[in-house]
């Protein structure tokens, strides 16, 4: 594609980050980036606040194509990502099919930040139309899914056989605060989607599902110490089904300052967290509905920075020297105070900017022969590129290989 433009639908905090990085560190990809959304404002706070990073970094702002929409409206984001060789959503994930569809129809590109697997699988879906356009469909490239996935993938690529893949992430406050130990890194909306129901696993060889919010472990974090680890939706996305064969267990849990689970399962037992119903002095209102209006305001501690914390275990059988090994990859990320961009904005943001332009360079990237189509985050972006390229940015993911027999580790060594 010789086209020069990029669109990004969706303009908040997480887009900020994700424009930036694209700009800092892509910018021979493209002339043009066209911002979309339906709050003026919002696109507004994004070019303000990249353009000034941007100029501290003493790189200069690609022209911006600002474009007021409703992001549902097919017709209207593709007229406006028209001549576009990617189109990146960090839109409602709801949304992300329809702009899937969208990218094929333009012969773009197309990432998502993920984290519901009905959108994801729609997407797929579309790999068909995709291949015959000779564009990707590449969704889920946000934190988890996105950076725990390409680091869990590493055991796909380097043990034979894979036994186990467990990825642990957790976006906290840089201490604990509040009545949860916990401040609100992203949407409410997408803590109820991820807690609440239940959640697919490869377990054993073979899909199953499991509850959210149960399996509670504590898991040892070299920088924070003991945190509680329970399963949680979204982060897997469609992986149980595609990797079935190639990895025995395949498993996500969000990581908490120990004391949530029993609280959030307290609020649960009372059905404060029911999406049903009730009428109050004539009114109709779910119980979650207002239970989510409070939390906005008791967790939201704006004065207080926030961490991310990523652990990513893979187990198997190291294919160069048929040893039994357990690779344990560990990130933890701060607020940066210099930039403002948060923790939860830097992992994210940043993780898609990484993806995107591994992408459209060609570079660290295995498409598995395919000219076009649905492509998984696992299969695609090479573990080691990807880490380097996080490095750059001042991520710092560390890596130690331990060597295992059973039920035993006998000896470690950092890479």
């Amino acid at each position: 594609m010789n086209n020069k433009r990029i669109t990004i639908v969706g303009c908040g905090r997480q887009s900020q980050a994700m424009v930036y990085d694209l700009c800092r560190f892509g910018g021979d990809l493209f002339d043009t980036v066209v911002l979309c959304d339906r709050d003026a404002k919002q696109i507004d706070r994004l070019v303000r606040h990249v353009s000034a990073e941007l100029k501290k970094s003493g790189v200069k702002s690609p022209k911006s194509v600002k474009k007021v929409l409703d992001a549902s409206n097919k017709a209207a984001v593709k007229k406006a990502a028209a001549g576009s060789r990617l189109i990146l959503s960090a839109s409602h994930y709801a949304l992300n099919p329809s702009l899937a569809e969208v990218a094929i129809t333009l012969g773009a590109h197309f990432g998502d930040l993920g984290g519901y697997l009905d959108s994801t699988v729609k997407i797929k879906k579309l790999d068909a139309k995709a291949r015959v356009k000779g564009v990707y469909l590449v969704p889920d490239l946000g934190l988890a899914p996105g950076m725990a996935n390409i680091l869990g993938a590493w055991g796909l690529r380097n043990m034979e056989p894979c036994e186990s893949i467990t990825l642990y992430c957790g976006g906290l406050p840089q201490q604990p605060v509040g009545p949860l130990s916990y401040k609100i890194v992203f949407s409410l909306e997408g803590v109820w989607g991820t807690h609440l129901g239940k959640t697919v696993v490869l377990k054993d060889g073979q899909p199953a599902e499991v509850e959210n919010l149960g399996d509670l472990e504590i898991v040892e974090s070299e920088k924070l110490g003991k945190l509680e680890a329970f399963n949680t939706g979204g982060a897997l996305a469609t992986a149980p089904w595609a990797l079935k064969g190639r990895v025995r267990d395949y498993t996500y849990k969000t990581l908490r300052y120990p004391g949530y689970v029993a609280k959030m399962k307290f609020l649960q037992e009372l059905g404060l967290l029911d999406f049903k119903e009730r009428l109050v002095n004539g009114v109709k209102v779910a119980p979650i509905k207002v239970v989510g209006e409070v939390l906005k305001e008791k967790l939201a501690f704006p004065n207080v920075g926030d961490l991310v914390i990523l652990i990513v275990e893979v187990k198997g059988k190291d294919k160069a020297t048929g040893e039994t090994k357990l690779v344990r990859f560990e990130m933890l990320d701060l607020k940066d105070t210099v930039t403002g961009f948060s923790a939860m904005e830097r992992t994210t943001g940043f993780s898609a900017s990484i993806c995107a332009q591994m992408l459209l360079r060609g570079q660290g990237i295995d498409t598995r022969g395919k000219k076009g189509g649905f492509l998984l985050p696992e299969d695609t972006f090479d573990t080691d590129v990807f880490i380097a390229e996080s490095e750059k940015r001042d991520i710092k993911i560390t890596r130690r290989t331990y060597i295992c027999q059973p039920a035993n580790l006998l000896a470690s060594q950092t890479a």
